[in-house]
């Protein structure tokens, strides 16, 4: 118990720490994704695996960051929430989605069986 509360405790410390850097180098308000190549890669990836599963019904990001994906797949129409344990990320995932919708919550308020 002690090990994943420290865990927890440095993830949430790191992501707080880094949260407006990690938005200002990777969020792409446009989709060009000039910046990062490869996290077009992983998008197109990711919302491409949609149609082809035949996948319905609420989608969870877990550990969103700053809301990219949950960004993309409400802009598609999708069901999306987004969770995160930084309240730095999720501060900057309801800026980017605050002209959409606000869906993402702080990862503490989440309570899962152990």
């Amino acid at each position: 118990m002690f090990k994943k509360s420290l865990q927890k405790r440095f993830a949430k410390a790191f992501f707080d720490e880094v949260a407006q850097e990690w938005h200002e180098r990777t969020y792409d308000p446009a989709g060009t994704f000039e910046k990062f190549p490869s996290n077009l890669a992983r998008m197109e990836t990711a919302l491409g695996e949609i149609p082809r599963l035949k996948t319905r019904g609420n989608f969870l990001d877990i550990g969103c960051g700053t809301g990219h994906l949950v960004s993309q797949l409400l802009n598609k129409g999708h069901a999306a929430w987004g969770i995160d344990v930084s309240p730095r990320m999720i501060e900057q995932a309801k800026n980017i989605l605050k002209n959409i919708i606000s869906k993402v919550i702080q990862m503490r308020f989440l309570k899962l069986p152990t």
